[in-house]
């Protein structure tokens, strides 16, 4: 294994014929190819004295504390930078374990009390997720419950159930061109650098929605809600980088209802992704009001919820704003 996320591998490449008439036979090359690394790597958190373990995940190697800071906001664990005293790698099982001791000093942003019962109640919610059956509701209020306290001064839209409200997400200072828009994946693939050399890995990038859309940080993984923790970890890390409210999210493959929950955990207003969203990413984004976008090609994409933060220009000339759900074709 190598820091770069990839190692060689030997294999053994077998060629077909382009035509398969009997006459030729496969040919048997023996060759070197990279292979993206995957390995655990186990969360830790203290908070009142009391270690316990998160999660467990498979990750390629590199930006852990970003990955498990990130992994904690995504959660609802964590809501600010002060919440976080230390992060040390340094541990028993170094390069397979990251432990974080949480702050719950006098006037730290959250009270020792509700810190630690959002790690009490993060250890017993379910989200669904394409392979689980939790319906739509039951995440939809999950989500709800993990990023915003009751009566919190971040409470913004109800959710419908009375007892809990959830964060506003911020609008642009101005829509974003839909040209701008559409160029993102290439910007991102352009950045994925172990992608390059191993053809393995998802990508997660975080553009400024100013000006030209300047790109803020890309990692890379084997998993791509690892790939969007380690950007949301990154800004959680950078001084003044917190919340991410003027950023968007663009990720290499589909939008799935983790990934939208992630996004609304950092305050991130737009996803953008190369692939299709689910139904459930879809009603979660429209439920959150973040702007939502798939199927993102040079040529156009789709506007899934939240089409007030893109522009576009029409036929006819002048500035008009779409509304969901929407299909935009870039000229």
């Amino acid at each position: 294994m190598t820091e770069n996320g990839y190692l060689s591998w030997r294999v053994e490449k077998i060629k077909l014929p382009a035509i398969q008439d009997g006459s030729s036979a496969p040919v048997s090359l023996s060759r070197n190819d990279v292979l993206a690394v995957e390995e655990p790597l186990e969360i830790q958190v203290e908070a009142g004295g009391v270690w316990r373990t998160i999660t467990i995940t498979m990750r390629t190697p590199g930006d852990d504390a970003e990955l498990a800071a990130g992994f904690l906001a995504g959660e609802g664990i964590l809501r600010s930078p002060g919440e976080i005293a230390e992060i040390d790698g340094r541990t028993p099982h170094p390069g397979r374990q990251i432990r974080l001791r949480l702050s719950v000093a006098e006037g730290a942003p959250a009270p020792a009390p509700a810190l630690i019962d959002r790690l009490d109640r993060a250890g017993r919610l379910s989200y669904a997720t394409s392979a689980c059956g939790v319906c739509g509701k039951a995440s939809l209020r999950g989500v709800d419950e993990s990023l915003v306290e009751v009566d919190s001064p971040d409470a913004g839209v109800s959710s419908g159930e009375g007892t809990v409200c959830v964060p506003l997400l911020a609008p642009f200072s101005a829509p974003i061109p839909a040209a701008l828009v559409a160029d993102l994946p290439r910007r991102l693939r352009a950045a994925q650098a172990v992608f390059e050399r191993t053809g393995g890995l998802h990508a997660a990038g975080l553009f400024d929605s100013i000006g030209e859309l300047p790109l803020l940080v890309v990692r890379e993984d084997v998993g791509r809600h690892n790939a969007v923790d380690k950007v949301v970890g990154n800004r959680l890390l950078t001084p003044g980088g917190w919340p991410a409210g003027r950023a968007i999210l663009v990720v290499s493959g589909r939008a799935s209802f983790e990934l939208v929950q992630k996004a609304v955990a950092a305050r991130i207003p737009m996803l953008v992704s190369v692939g299709a969203p689910s139904s459930l990413a879809a009603e979660t984004a429209r439920h959150f009001g973040l702007t939502l976008v798939g199927f993102t090609r040079a040529e156009g994409f789709n506007i899934y919820s939240g089409g007030e933060r893109i522009a576009v220009v029409p036929e006819a000339g002048g500035l008009s704003r779409f509304t969901e759900p929407a299909t935009l074709s870039v000229p």
